[in-house]
């Protein structure tokens, strides 16, 4: 069974630090939901969505907070991601 959504996975990551290539090359995801991620300790995300070919949604919510952030490297590196008008975070 592939996986096509996260909508309702809870995952905790309060604690998380990494989550570089988290969904690298992952073909089946078209949607995220990413709003019960915290993010706020987290400091790698370089490819963390990259090659993502199937995606088209993301949620990202209030708790993903990327100021602690230092290494965001092809964070978005699909071309679809012009489709979501993304500027900055």
């Amino acid at each position: 069974m592939r996986i096509k959504n996260l909508k309702y996975f809870f995952i905790y990551t309060q604690n998380v630090t990494e989550m570089q290539k988290m969904f690298l090359y992952n073909s089946s995801l078209t949607s995220l939901d990413l709003s019960h991620f915290n993010t706020v300790n987290v400091t790698a995300m370089n490819d963390m969505f990259s090659l993502m070919t199937s995606l088209t949604q993301i949620n990202f919510g209030a708790n993903f907070d990327t100021s602690n952030v230092t290494d965001m490297t092809d964070v978005l590196s699909v071309d679809k991601f012009s489709e979501f008008g993304f500027v900055a975070f």
